[in-house]
């Protein structure tokens, strides 16, 4: 049995379309960094009084949760000035940072899942997982264009 032969189609996203679909991607980083900032209290461990979240994994308490929220938050707001700005060196700075701390983020929700039956919960790992490798495929990507390189039809 032959499968159909591969199309010659690009996809590339016109504006304002592109705007829409990569314009959000710093919100997610940037709804971390408030969510860590914003809504802790002095306590930042499991347990302590006056914490409002006890379910961190085991990542997240690999340091103190506002340093987590100090990173987030700037690599949201790299990319997020850096594209409204037409900047891209911000943009490839915060794409890369996003996709560091999301991607070990994900790994943490990851292994809090892991021994569930079904990996109950699996959607939010694999979630903060894909917004992490399309945060280091901007960057790639951005950088690519940035260095001059081909982008259009360049898909293998």
């Amino acid at each position: 049995m032959r499968l159909p032969h591969r199309g010659t189609w690009t996809p590339l996203i016109p504006l304002p379309a592109r705007w829409a679909v990569v314009g959000v991607i710093p919100l997610v980083p940037l709804s971390y960094g408030a969510d860590y900032l914003l809504h802790q209290h002095r306590h930042t461990r499991p347990g302590d009084a006056g914490q409002l979240n006890d379910s961190y994994t085991i990542v997240e308490l690999a340091m103190p949760i506002q340093v987590w929220g100090v990173l987030c938050l700037t690599a949201g707001l790299l990319m997020g000035i850096g594209f409204h700005m037409r900047w891209p060196r911000p943009v490839i700075i915060g794409s890369w940072l996003s996709g560091g701390v999301l991607g070990s983020l994900s790994v943490g929700r990851f292994v809090g899942v892991a021994d569930l039956p079904w990996w109950d919960g699996i959607s939010g790992p694999v979630i903060v997982g894909a917004v992490a490798v399309a945060c280091w495929g901007m960057a790639i990507g951005y950088t690519k264009q940035l260095a001059g390189g081909s982008l259009e039809g360049d898909d293998h």
